[in-house]
């Protein structure tokens, strides 16, 4: 039986990267929600069902049995921010599998904006986990998160799972909330649950308020690029991962977890 997931945030950067990637890899289905307010685009998701390969894009056969990716998704739009209601919940439908994606993610807005930005964090994956308690507590629940929980790593060290949160911003903080939020349905309910906490990603579309995009557009129209430092000015220091690869190692960790590894 074809396998059904929930994507949230798919029309933000990494999430139509993962989308793309689900399709191409994979027969599943997917249901996209996006609230479309924030940095959430429909065109992205419109993008990626017209990049199919032609030989699956249309039907040139109407008797054709053979699904696009058209057929395949499904766009639901949710402000994530209130409960799911119970109309919105039966167009969702049964699913195997639930990625938490979507989330504010620009640390300058979060600076500027702390209480909001954190309150449409943790606000969002509450109202998920609940969709999640009570119409389809059987599916595996994976939670994007960062390692900017940890904070900043002393010279020489890599951060290890499990290391006490230290966030440096109210970005950081949101995400960490939401790590200890799922972590406790785990524990109460019995949540089927994966956290993931992946460094800095990059990729094609990504929106230009990020560092790497920014950078290049301002040096492009000459202008000055701020560099976030410690107190003593020392700049700090990134490590990237293509959306595409983080989309990759999603997967995996959804087959190995359902034992659905060839």
């Amino acid at each position: 039986m074809t396998k059904r997931i929930l994507l949230t945030g798919a029309g933000g950067f990494v999430g139509h990267h993962t989308l793309e990637h689900i399709l191409t890899t994979t027969d599943w289905d997917v249901v996209c929600t996006d609230s479309f307010r924030h940095a959430g685009k429909v065109d992205r998701i419109s993008e990626v069902l017209a990049s199919a390969p032609a030989h699956v894009n249309w039907r040139v056969d109407p008797d054709s049995l053979e699904r696009t990716w058209w057929d395949r998704v499904t766009v639901v739009t949710q402000d994530l921010t209130v409960p799911f209601s119970d109309q919105t919940a039966e167009k969702i439908g049964h699913v195997d599998y639930i990625i938490s994606m979507a989330s504010e993610s620009h640390v300058d807005r979060s600076i500027s904006h702390p209480a909001e930005f954190i309150s449409n964090n943790v606000s969002l994956v509450i109202n998920l986990l609940e969709f999640h308690r009570r119409h389809v507590p059987d599916a595996i629940f994976l939670q994007v998160s960062t390692d900017e929980v940890y904070g900043p790593a002393p010279e020489g060290h890599n951060h290890a799972e499990w290391e006490p949160f230290l966030p440096s911003n109210p970005y950081s903080a949101s995400k960490a909330a939401q790590e200890s939020i799922a972590f406790s349905y785990w524990r109460t309910y019995g949540t089927p649950l994966i956290l993931t906490s992946t460094m800095n990603i990059v990729g094609e579309r990504q929106d230009t308020e990020k560092y790497l995009p920014m950078t290049i557009s301002k040096i492009r129209s000459g202008e000055t690029v701020h560099i976030h430092s410690s107190p003593e000015g020392v700049p700090g220091s990134r490590y990237y991962l293509h959306a595409s690869n983080q989309a990759d190692a999603l997967l995996y960790l959804l087959k190995a977890y359902s034992g659905g590894l060839d």
